[in-house]
């Protein structure tokens, strides 16, 4: 059997009804028997595909997500943003890019601020907040890595922007809850920005989106640093962001495997 993802590819399955003669487990049925059998089996086959395309599709109407991966390259590749890490860059986008994937499967209007590590994708904070309004984003999601002395993770949510106080909050929360238990994390704090900071996070404030950032580990703690770069810790963490989003956008997993 082959099949297209999406509703459109849930009825272009091919599977046809087998031959009569090639049917001699029926051979004590009548024919028309048989062709009823078969049909039945094709219907309910569409049916389920349908289905499962139509939980994933249905609920995405109008919905969009700007996934910020934080920092980036300096022009010239002389140093990373800001002296931040490969580390941290790194990371940044390959959770921002695996989390897209996840997102778009179920039909999810995704945007990266930034798409690659060239040297040229060192955007401001003021740069990625107007792109995420520009897009007409319902969630903003900034990705980074912590530093200075620590471990586990934490997320920032911002009161001084144009977005619900209470949603942020609640979206915070449950990116903070899902990141602790997909990525076995320490939970340090999930705070209002300015509270703990003393100052609101530049990509946060200006945005309109409901949004919040997190803080994945720490890449100045061995322990932290070896999940941050395993390939397979960072599909849990971009696994924990999505779990995330389904929760506070109230969208629903296919019902059927991914298509292949």
């Amino acid at each position: 059997m082959t099949m297209r993802c999406g509703l459109v590819g849930a009825l272009e399955v091919e599977s046809p009804i087998p031959r009569l003669g090639a049917v001699s487990s029926y051979s004590g049925s009548s024919h028309h028997d048989i062709l009823m059998h078969n049909a039945m089996n094709r219907t309910k086959h569409l049916v389920g595909l349908v289905l499962a395309a139509f939980a994933c599709t249905q609920p995405m109407l109008a919905q969009v997500v700007v996934v910020d991966a934080g920092h980036g390259v300096q022009p010239g590749c002389a140093t990373n943003c800001e002296g931040r890490t490969d580390t941290e860059v790194f990371t940044n986008l390959a959770v921002a890019e695996k989390l897209e994937d996840l997102l778009s499967s179920c039909g999810i209007t995704v945007h990266l601020t930034r798409t690659n590590n060239s040297c040229v994708t060192c955007i401001t904070l003021g740069q990625r907040a107007a792109m995420s309004n520009s897009w007409g984003a319902d969630r903003f999601l900034s990705i980074h890595c912590n530093a200075g002395g620590g471990t586990g993770t934490e997320t920032f949510w911002c009161n001084n922007s144009s977005s619900s106080n209470s949603a942020c909050q609640s979206f915070a929360e449950e990116v903070q809850a899902q990141m602790v238990s997909h990525g076995n994390w320490v939970d340090r704090r999930c705070v209002e920005d300015n509270t703990y900071l003393l100052f609101h996070l530049g990509v946060l404030h200006p945005t309109d989106a409901i949004g919040c950032l997190n803080e994945i580990g720490f890449v100045d703690f061995a322990a932290d640093a070896a999940k941050l770069t395993s390939n397979s810790w960072r599909d849990d963490f971009a696994e924990a962001y999505f779990e995330a989003l389904q929760n506070d956008l109230g969208f629903t997993w296919p019902l059927a495997p991914p298509c292949e």
